[in-house]
């Protein structure tokens, strides 16, 4: 494979919960796209489930393939994945706004997909207030990860995220806000709990402000299972 800007680049993390919360019970082979070092994954196994990751970077790929069955290191812009079986469930957890035509990559990869298979993505919400604070401040700095990783093409909000989609076949079944925090310092320190009660209460009524990221569920089939 090439030299790419990714191939050196490594995305870690404890996973993404939210993500992970979406997938359903009785989906068994998990397809999961920028699979980075295999957060998402190591999860997925602990559960019992058979996960092929794909990253395009090669530092990645040798950290996931100890965790994933399988590990298939390709460009998903210019190659399709070649493996045998449907997927019960494809990922793309912050994947999106790397692509250069992310619509192509999703028509492609519902190939993939078994007809009541579910396609999960998760993109930053780039209206979110820290973040809108920040660009009043003036500063536009483009960093190494994050919502202003110097390799996103494209920028979303939680109202323009389901957008992404529009045209194709699948169906979107639920949008959710993820990773709600609202501003609550010092009750965030002294009262967790409660605080936690408020992202949840106050950041659902305002998405767009209080959501670090969206969370699609798309079917082919028009139903998710539990």
């Amino acid at each position: 494979m090439s030299e790419n800007i990714y191939s050196k680049k490594i995305y870690t993390n404890l996973g993404n919960p939210e993500v992970l919360s979406c997938v359903p019970r009785e989906a068994n082979r998990i397809l999961d796209i920028g699979c980075g070092a295999g957060d998402n994954a190591r999860v997925l196994k602990e559960w019992g489930k058979y996960v092929v990751g794909v990253t395009i970077s090669s530092s990645e790929a040798m950290i996931a393939r100890g965790i994933c069955d399988e590990i298939i290191e390709c460009d998903i812009e210019s190659s399709e994945i070649s493996i045998e079986g449907k997927f019960d469930c494809i990922l793309m957890s912050h994947i999106c706004e790397h692509l250069i035509n992310p619509h192509k990559v999703i028509e492609r990869l519902s190939l993939n997909l078994s007809p009541k298979g579910v396609l999960i993505v998760a993109i930053p919400n780039m209206a979110f207030y820290k973040l809108r604070m920040r660009l009043l401040k003036g500063n536009w700095t483009m960093e190494e990860s994050g919502p202003f990783d110097k390799t996103h093409l494209h920028f979303f909000s939680f109202f323009t995220a389901d957008e992404l989609y529009n045209g194709n076949e699948f169906k979107l079944m639920r949008k959710i806000p993820g990773q709600l925090s609202i501003p609550l310092w010092p009750i965030r320190v002294i009262i967790p709990e409660l605080s936690k009660k408020l992202d949840k209460f106050i950041g659902s009524r305002f998405p767009n402000l209080f959501s670090m990221q969206t969370v699609l569920v798309y079917s082919k089939s028009g139903t998710v299972g539990g």
